[in-house]
């Protein structure tokens, strides 16, 4: 493409993706975002749309959320208040991508935590550009949150999409569970064709509800050899696969109920079997998922307290993603609530309650900040001398952190402040001078006035003369007596400069 080169490299690959060329598209997009170089705001907006152009007409979804991932890492180089705008668009291109691909559930977090970044932001605050970014960003949100509470599909490539194949394969496993024979051969062999159809996610999800929905299993539970099969499958479906903590919980919600409501029916199945061990796998099964429950709320715990150790400027001005921390631990407790098993919920709420006093208190500095630089940016519009702006440029650095300290709308008003006090100056200087010349042409007259005219100011004497005469006779007061001898200053000091 010849005659792509005096463009930039977005629009070089757009250029690329509408003839078709979508290998050298991405080339280009992942080049860019390989790079080591700085990269503005607008240049990461226009990359993370330009790879969801690329990826997502071809049903590209999986690398569209990688793609998007590391533009968000990307972001992390920008001053704070752009990296969160950044990180709530990549959070809405992963929720669209999420939804495509049948993970509402994702998609729904996703675009959760997507819009309390946003509502943090308000549009007033930023310049004419990144106001216009940041209201396609809020009108892209309320739809994806519209489509995703209307469950309305996006179209699909291939033949059938993945959420239509999870919901037919609910439909045929109810219908194998409830078959009057069936040996733990076919459930094995039923199992791993769902999983492989499905995934992981969506099987455990059917086999939950159906579970959840059928007293004692239904016939799969019929005797210990079919429940055993079911019990190992659920132990390698939640150990071995990142299950979205919802469906975790609600599998240890199911085995709980299981062992207190139908504790007497499992003990005699496990007595007609002793040898297949069915209690002692129901208890792996929930101690693995008690356990990966207690390691992620641990986790949390430990995150929340060295939060809780820092002021609010810290988390705010932290190098290493603190806020972002707090947004990602916030969507991560509101996961771990859904469907959470009663025992639990005290713990969980103890740690909602420290989040929220962290958000809190950063709420707070965020506000008193964008506050303050209110007020400087009105006392530097407003600044009625150098002194002023001097003490002003003290109180920026003291009150703001880096990143607003060199916001483009705080730097253009310190220029256009200097410029209308220099104006000030030198007017000021000019009246001054005026008077000055007034002062001293008022003080002769006659043939003196001539001779100041000729020797001071450089008029020629006959010139100074006619002046002087046209002067005494009325016909030129003193301020345009002093405009012409200016003016003839000011045209041979042109002429000499033009001479030389």
């Amino acid at each position: 493409m010849g005659g792509l080169e005096g463009i930039s490299p977005i629009a070089r690959a757009r250029e690329e993706l509408r003839v078709g060329n979508h290998a050298a598209a991405e080339s280009i997009l992942t080049g860019m975002l390989a790079g080591q170089g700085e990269i503005t705001s607008h240049a990461l907006f226009d990359l993370t749309g330009a790879f969801e152009d690329l990826c997502s007409p071809s049903g590209r979804y999986e690398d569209l959320i990688g793609f998007v991932s590391r533009c968000a890492e990307k972001a992390n180089r920008l001053p704070e208040i752009d990296q969160q705008i950044h990180n709530a668009n990549c959070l809405i291109a992963i929720a669209g991508a999420e939804r495509a691909l049948g993970r509402r559930k994702d998609a729904e977090r996703d675009a959760r935590t997507a819009e309390q970044v946003l509502s943090r932001f308000p549009s007033e605050h930023f310049g004419p550009k990144s106001r216009e970014k940041l209201t396609r960003l809020r009108l892209r949100l309320r739809t994806l949150r519209k489509a995703l509470a209307e469950d309305t599909r996006l179209p699909q490539s291939g033949n059938e999409s993945l959420e239509s194949t999870a919901s037919n394969q609910i439909v045929e496993w109810r219908t194998f569970a409830s078959k009057k024979q069936v040996s733990p051969k076919e459930i094995r062999e039923y199992l791993g064709k769902m999983h492989a159809a499905c995934g992981p996610t969506a099987s455990a999800t059917t086999i939950l509800n159906w579970a959840m929905d059928t007293p004692r299993a239904g016939r799969i539970g019929a005797t210990p050899e079919l429940l055993v099969v079911l019990v190992e499958h659920l132990v390698i479906l939640t150990t071995g696969h990142a299950l979205p903590f919802y469906t975790r919980n609600k599998f240890l919600c199911l085995v709980q109920s299981w062992e207190k409501e139908q504790g007497q029916w499992l003990q005699r199945l496990s007595r007609t079997k002793p040898k297949l061990g069915l209690l002692d796998k129901l208890q792996r099964l929930r101690r693995g998922l008690e356990t990966q429950f207690q390691n992620a709320v641990d986790l949390i715990e430990k995150e929340l307290d060295k939060l809780t150790a820092l002021n609010s400027g810290e988390i705010l001005d932290g190098g290493q993603g603190h806020e972002a921390t707090l947004l990602r631990l916030d969507a991560s407790l509101t996961e771990l609530n859904e469907g959470v098993p009663s025992p639990f919920v005290p713990r969980l709420g103890t740690l909602r309650a420290s989040l929220d006093a962290i958000v809190a208190k950063v709420d707070r500095e965020l506000h008193r900040r964008n506050d303050a630089y209110e007020e400087l940016l009105k006392a530097v519009e407003q600044a009625p001398d150098r002194s002023v702006i001097t003490h002003l440029r003290r109180s920026v650095k003291q009150q703001l952190p880096l990143a607003m300290q060199t916001r483009p709308e705080l730097e253009q008003a310190f220029r256009q402040t200097d410029d209308r006090l220099l104006l000030a100056e030198v007017e000021a200087i000019e009246k001054q001078e005026r008077v000055s010349h007034l002062a001293r042409l008022g003080s002769v007259h006659g043939i003196n006035l001539a001779n100041l005219l000729f020797k001071e100011y450089g008029i020629e004497i006959t010139t100074a003369r006619q002046m002087v005469i046209d002067h005494n006779r009325g016909l030129m007061d003193l301020d345009r007596l002093l405009d012409a001898v200016l003016q003839i200053k000011r045209t041979s000091a042109d002429q000499t400069r033009r001479r030389i």
